[in-house]
């Protein structure tokens, strides 16, 4: 999305991804060229993954340093996770400001991205519980070093950090890994999620009940312990049975949910990437559940809440600072299933809320534009160009 808001901005911007898909307007691959070297490549990657290394070798360095040297570059990292070695920034760091933007903790651990209830990434990490899960899905456990090579990185100070919350940067920031952060919250395009004028033929369209509430969970997998699909389905059980609502489903994963919305109707989209259809799922909807127990700062929130739609959930990571709690939806202690279930019954019982759908979009509009984000990062990029001129 900034790649392209840069780009409609009239900024010269390259978009590059180790994996980045067959899309007509994919990122150009970072991956060598050539079966030889493709090969050779791939070799590197499965031996120092089996070493508990994953990406450790910079292969992406020597084309990127060839944009580098064209003159007047500057470099934005996002996600590294299983992709880019963190070897590669430091090397570019030489030729051009190198911004990295954090959207999880990964940075300062062994290569989870959230640590949870593990402070070992505090000191140095080693025997992760977390290995076998992707992106430590690896042969040996190697956290201990690929920790220590991040904080090695981090003390050269060569880099300039972002993340999109206060949470995520007072965490960087408080275990002493890097020195300074600049906040610059995500950015959604109001211009595609916004509300839909007419919501009873939407829903109809849907197959969505129209005199029901619905109510809508969503994840890129369903499955996935720490996006809190589980605690989202008991509080829904917890509900009176006349209180119920029609439960939405959006994401990866079983179409049968778990046994906690027994009794509930309900309907699975399944995963959905396309912008416009997304909207219209947001909209239909009467609240977004969301329980994360990990998260950054979610883009799935901020395109709820610029749809209209109020977001209930834990106060987790950087959800609190997205949520103007009691105006535009409302946030219960992390892992307390009784006080959602509670706030839920009261907001589809009309006594909470009335006003929320309008408080949401104007929220959105006043804070998390993308053009409000873009703006952020050009203040930033002119900043940088012009120490490094």
């Amino acid at each position: 999305m900034l790649h392209r808001a840069l780009l409609a901005r009239g900024v010269s911007s390259a978009h590059y991804a180790r994996h980045p898909g067959d899309a007509a307007d994919a990122p150009v691959p970072l991956a060598w060229t050539g079966f030889p070297l493709r090969q050779a490549e791939h070799t590197l990657q499965r031996l120092t993954r089996a070493a508990g290394w994953p990406y450790v070798i910079p292969t992406e360095y020597p084309r990127l340093r060839r944009v580098a040297q064209r003159g007047d570059a500057l470099f934005h990292f996002h996600d590294l996770s299983g992709g880019i070695s963190p070897l590669t920034l430091q090397l570019l760091s030489r030729h051009a400001p190198v911004v990295w933007t954090l959207h999880d903790c990964s940075a300062v651990t062994g290569g989870c991205l959230y640590p949870m209830d593990c402070t070992r990434y505090l000191e140095h990490c080693g025997n992760c519980p977390q290995r076998g899960a992707w992106p430590l899905n690896t042969l040996r456990d190697g956290t201990r070093q690929m920790r220590a090579l991040q904080w090695w990185l981090h003390r050269k100070r060569a880099l300039h950090y972002v993340s999109p919350s206060r949470w995520l940067a007072s965490l960087v920031q408080g275990c002493g890994a890097i020195d300074r952060v600049i906040v610059i919250p995500n950015g959604v395009d109001i211009d595609v999620f916004r509300p839909a004028p007419q919501r009873r033929q939407l829903r109809a369209s849907l197959g969505i009940p129209a005199e029901r509430p619905a109510v809508l969970i969503s994840a890129s997998y369903l499955d996935d312990r720490r996006k809190g699909t589980r605690e989202a389905l008991q509080a829904l059980s917890l509900l009176p049975q006349e209180s119920r609502p029609f439960v939405l489903l959006l994401g990866k994963g079983q179409a049968q949910p778990p046994g906690p919305l027994a009794g509930f109707d309900f309907k699975h989209f399944g995963y959905v990437d396309e912008a416009a259809r997304l909207a219209d799922i947001y909209c239909a909807a009467d609240a977004f559940l969301n329980c994360t127990l990990a998260d950054n700062f979610p883009l799935a929130a901020l395109e709820s809440l610029a749809c209209g739609t109020p977001v209930l959930g834990f106060r987790t990571g950087g959800l609190p600072e997205m949520i103007d709690d009691g105006r535009c939806g409302a946030l219960v202690e992390q892992g307390d299933v009784a006080a959602l279930a509670s706030l839920l019954h009261r907001f589809l019982q009309a006594r909470i809320g009335s006003d929320w759908r309008q408080q949401a979009r104007a929220h959105v509009c006043a804070h998390f534009s993308l053009e409000r984000q873009v703006d952020a990062h050009l203040d930033l990029y002119r900043a940088l160009a012009k120490s490094a001129a």
